[in-house]
Formats: structure tokens, C-alpha cells, sequence
């Protein structure tokens, strides 16, 4: 570990993005299960296109422009074999929950509102720890 022991240093690759890093993925498991590039590059194209047609049905969806499949294969290549649409859009995203009882939300005027029950255990291991001295 050397000088570097403690430091994330080894986690850093320059020039590393993610869709360099994820199409090093699609190229491994291509060539693990003797996928041919064709076939993979559909099977992608169609998780795609269903996404993009799911985003089209949500009017909150950052991206809600629908796509064929033709589209899809002959967009410009990102990084082989992903291409434009095989990549995520770059945002940033967010999400809140508002707990609170019932007469409280009532009170909001809100009619879209999730009713969450849950209950919650916990068990505690004593583990003691004894030192024997001489």
C-alpha cells in the first residue's frame, strides 16, 4: 500500500467515463456468452426504446421524446458499442418523502398522497469482550 494506505487513489482512473467504463462491460459479457455485436447492440436498442416510450407516458420524466428502434441503432457510437441512446442523459436528480400523520395531510388539500405502514424490530447481541491479564 505504501504511501497511498488510507486514500481512495486506487479507485481514480483518468479519463475513465461511464460510458467508457459500461460499454467495457457490454464488450465482456458479449464476448463471455458469444453474443454477436449485431444482437447485442439490438438487445440494447430495445431496453431503449421501451424506456424512452415509458417517458413519453410520464409528463415529470426528464426525457420524454419517444424513439424507434431504428433510431436507436443508428445513432452516433459514444463509446463501442454504446451508442447516443444506450447512455444516460446527464442531470442530476432528486426525491423527497414528507412523513406525517394522517389529520396533517388531510390538511395539505393534497389528493396524491401514499399511505406507508411498517413496523419495526430490533435485537441487541451483547458480546463482551473479557482480557485475561497474568
Amino acid at each position: 500500500m505504501g504511501s497511498n494506505a488510507g486514500s481512495l487513489i486506487w479507485q481514480w482512473f483518468p479519463n475513465a467515463t461511464a460510458p467508457g467504463l459500461f460499454a467495457q462491460l457490454a464488450s465482456a459479457y458479449a464476448a463471455k456468452y458469444i453474443i454477436p455485436e449485431k444482437e447485442i447492440k439490438r438487445a440494447m436498442a430495445h431496453v431503449s426504446v421501451k424506456s424512452h416510450a415509458n417517458g413519453a407516458l410520464n409528463p415529470k420524466a426528464h426525457l420524454r421524446k419517444v424513439l424507434t428502434m431504428e433510431q436507436v441503432l443508428s445513432a452516433p457510437i459514444i463509446a463501442h458499442p454504446l451508442g447516443l441512446f444506450d447512455c444516460c442523459g446527464v442531470s442530476d436528480g432528486s426525491a423527497c418523502a414528507i412523513v406525517t400523520t394522517p389529520e396533517i395531510t388531510k390538511k395539505m388539500e393534497k389528493k396524491d398522497f401514499v399511505t406507508v405502514k411498517a413496523i419495526q424490530t430490533s435485537e441487541e447481541k451483547r458480546i463482551e469482550a473479557r482480557i485475561t491479564r497474568p
